[in-house]
């Protein structure tokens, strides 16, 4: 808008013209932070300031690629224990005809158990739920505390157990990974706990 022959900008327009004026100065698109330091000093923004706004910017985009993360990581654990969900119920199913056709009581187990598929689905897709909110803080926080390489090579040993031994026997799963990692039993138990949240065990 014009007023008395000076231009003036909304927030959102000025922000906008400041854009488009970087990116034609880089068309690359990156901008150094010693670049980033004069932009902001040529603005009258105070060193204070853009240290606060560059941490909030930096803690927002880990947050949005951490949640991208958790979200693809438990949908493929869903996907894989569905697929366990219908490969037994078939082979029950296959089982229950050849014996008794006609008492169908494999639809007892598939009925409990598609409750716990269905509360499995709710905490993986809605994302708005605070079950998935719940969990994804938890793996969060998990994850903080170890650097990734190292969680995947823990959740290889976890995944060795777990392939042949009861997913139940939790402290079966502390002692693989203090034997094979060499880790304190508080770590162990720490990632046997991020592992079995991610995996949904």
């Amino acid at each position: 808008m014009a007023a008395g022959g000076q231009q003036f900008y909304s927030d959102e327009e000025a922000e906008q013209i400041l854009k488009a004026a970087v990116k034609l100065q880089t068309p690359t698109g990156a901008v150094d932070r010693q670049r980033l330091i004069e932009m902001a000093a040529e603005l009258g923004v105070t060193p204070d300031a853009l240290e606060l706004a560059e941490k909030s910017v930096l803690a927002a985009n880990q947050e949005s690629a951490d949640r991208k993360e958790f979200i693809r990581k438990s949908r493929r654990g869903f996907y894989s224990r569905l697929s366990n969900y219908i490969g037994t119920n078939l082979v029950l199913l296959a089982i229950n005809l050849f014996t008794d056709p006609t008492y169908l009581w494999v639809g007892w187990v598939s009925g409990f158990w598609g409750l716990g598929v269905i509360s499995d689905f709710v905490s993986t897709f809605l994302t708005s739920s605070d079950s998935f909110e719940k969990s994804f803080r938890k793996w969060q926080a998990h994850k903080n505390r170890f650097p990734e390489e190292d969680l995947n090579r823990y959740f290889a040993i976890l995944d060795t157990y777990y392939s042949t031994n009861d997913p139940m026997q939790h402290l079966g799963g502390i002692k693989a990974l203090r034997d094979q990692a060499f880790l304190d039993l508080k770590d162990a138990k720490e990632i046997s706990d991020t592992y079995r949240i991610v995996r949904k065990l």
